[in-house]
């Protein structure tokens, strides 16, 4: 009777060992979570279509040396709601410290589309350059961005670029303030959007998703996570460079790249080409 008793102890621990090993097995391989989408949202609705931008960026191009900035504002003023002529003048002025006059002229120009809002937010992200600025100044800053995005979401819930914009006004903030998972929230959603048209509209912009997003999650502490989304991202994008260095990061590697990029305990100031929205258009004009 004890040998029975044993044996059946002995099985009976066995079976648990098992399902908790299985369980753990899964828990360290099952695939990150996204939020879900729904179906049938427009590229339209999703704020992903840019052929009046392709065409806009051609004739950026051509444009001369000489006072680019006043014929961008012409262009601007006459299709307030084409975001390459925006994109540039804002990158423009930015580059001749002139952020806060573009801001300026933009809250003048009548109707405040929703394509002029986003380079208004985009433009505060830009500030944020500023290396006098302590931690208060720059959070509110930042929150002149969201608060622009905010009202952006509210009118067009699905717009993806005002999603990346806000998740990434969060992801800089110190993990302390607790804006972590509110960047987890917006770069997920953009995530899922981006693998959900993916083969359909191939966008230049669709890496540096997964970049962010697992950048967020190594941020909250979800740092396998984090890594598994990189190995995902690289797995489709075998030329990203940055991809391809996330993704053969150990965790402690992970941690120490994500302080450096997006900052943990401190507001860390953004690489100012995380505003720059013409890569997007560009990359199509070139077919890449």
């Amino acid at each position: 009777m004890k040998r029975k008793t044993k044996t059946f102890y002995f099985v009976t621990v066995s079976v648990i060992a098992g399902v908790a090993a299985v369980a753990l097995y899964y828990w360290w391989t099952a695939p990150y979570s996204l939020p879900k989408v729904e179906d049938g949202i427009t590229l339209d609705q999703y704020g992903l279509t840019f052929e009046g931008e392709q065409e806009a960026q051609l004739a950026i191009e051509a444009l001369p040396a000489s006072d680019q900035i006043a014929e961008l504002k012409e262009k601007m003023e006459k299709a307030p709601d084409n975001l390459a002529y925006s994109n540039a003048l804002r990158i423009q002025m930015r580059e001749a410290g002139m952020t806060e006059d573009y801001i300026s002229y933009v809250q003048q120009l009548k109707p405040a589309t929703p394509e002029l809002q986003l380079q208004q937010a985009l433009a505060y992200v830009d500030l944020l350059q500023d290396p006098d600025l302590g931690t208060a100044s720059l959070g509110q800053i930042s929150m002149r961005s969201i608060s622009l995005l905010n009202e952006i979401i509210n009118e067009r819930p699905y717009d993806w670029f005002a999603h990346y914009a806000r998740g990434l006004n969060n992801l800089y903030w110190p993990s302390g303030l607790q804006r972590t998972d509110k960047a987890i929230q917006d770069l997920g959603y953009c995530l899922a959007v981006a693998k959900q048209l993916e083969g359909q509209l191939d966008l230049a912009i669709w890496p540096l998703t997964y970049i962010a997003y697992g950048d967020a999650l190594v941020k909250d502490g979800q740092v396998k996570k984090g890594i598994e989304v990189w190995k995902d991202g690289f797995r489709k994008y075998k030329t990203d460079d940055a991809l391809s260095r996330r993704a053969g990061l150990s965790e402690q590697g992970a941690r120490d790249t994500v302080r450096g990029e997006r900052g943990i305990d401190e507001f860390r100031r953004p690489d100012p080409s995380v505003s720059d929205l013409s890569m997007v258009w560009d990359d199509m004009n070139r077919g890449e």
